[in-house]
C-alpha cells in the first residue's frame, strides 16, 4: 500500500511524504501573487492590493487567502486600510477583520 502524508511546514512550502520518501514543494512569491490574482481579480482586487496583503502576511499565501475570504464582500480598499491594524499572522489576524 501507498502511504501519503501532506503537511504545510513553512511559508508557501508543502512537505509530502509518500512511502517514507519526502518531497518538498515550494512556490515563489511571484507564483503566489499570480495565483492570488487569478483567484481574486474578479472581486476587484488589483495586483498592487494583493501584493500589499501578501507582504503583510510575510508571503504566507494561506493566511492571505484566509484574510481576503473573511473580509468577504468588503471593498479591497477597505481591507488595505485595515491591514495596518491587523497583526501579521494567521487566524488571530483575520478574526479582527
Amino acid at each position: 500500500t501507498t502511504t501519503l502524508y501532506i503537511s504545510a511546514i513553512t511559508t508557501n512550502t508543502t512537505t509530502i511524504t509518500i512511502n517514507n520518501h519526502i518531497i518538498i514543494m515550494t512556490i515563489t512569491y511571484e507564483e503566489a501573487l499570480s495565483t492570488l490574482q487569478s483567484m481574486f481579480s474578479p472581486q476587484g482586487y488589483t495586483q498592487q492590493q494583493l501584493d500589499s496583503v501578501l507582504r503583510h502576511f510575510g508571503g504566507h499565501m494561506e493566511n492571505c487567502v484566509e484574510c481576503i475570504l473573511v473580509h468577504g464582500d468588503g471593498s479591497p480598499e477597505e481591507l488595505i486600510r485595515k491591514l495596518s491594524t491587523l497583526p501579521a499572522g494567521g487566524a488571530a489576524a483575520v478574526n479582527d477583520i
